[in-house]
């Protein structure tokens, strides 16, 4: 019965730490990255995708578990190459509130409907899309989950359903 015990204890703080890590790592996203052309400045280009590449120590490499972190890694070098100022925030990030001018957004589907009303009306904004239409690929997920339940009598909930923001 102790062994029990200490069992269950363990395994609340296991969880209790990793409920904490993940919201300090959270809160730790939530920033913004500036990153400056080496020449003179043409203006400002805010990103909303990810921002972890712009958090590695030198030498470290880009993660490549998914093409995203290149991808922006990519369209950041572009726009620093091209002379623009880079302000890159996450996807997620629900407190971002522009301060400044920016030339050019781009975001990946999150924070555009949120944002493109506070920037300036001469900012051109880019919808860089990521993923199938979301009410077709939402359609097809719940399919795919019909047909599995209809052929195996299986139940699963829908792991990738996106809420559709009419941006």
């Amino acid at each position: 019965m102790p062994n029990n015990t200490l069992s269950h204890l363990t395994t609340s703080i296991n969880s209790l730490l990793t409920k904490v890590v993940n919201r300090i790592n959270y809160i730790k996203s939530l920033k913004v990255v500036s990153l400056k052309p080496k020449q003179p400045s043409r203006g400002n280009v805010l990103f909303s995708y990810r921002i972890e590449p712009f958090l590695l120590k030198a030498g470290q490499s880009i993660p490549h578990d998914h093409t995203s972190y290149w991808e922006v890694w990519q369209m950041v070098q572009t726009f620093l190459d091209l002379g623009y100022n880079v302000d890159a925030i996450q996807f997620y990030n629900d407190e971002f509130v522009p301060e400044k001018d920016y030339a050019f957004f781009v975001d990946v589907r999150h924070r555009m409907q949120e944002l493109a009303p506070k920037l300036n009306k001469d900012c051109v904004k880019i919808f860089h899309v990521d993923i199938a239409n979301m009410v077709f690929r939402n359609a097809a997920e719940c399919n795919r989950h019909l047909e599995l339940q209809q052929r195996r009598g299986i139940t699963l909930c829908p792991q990738r359903y996106e809420a559709i923001r009419f941006s």
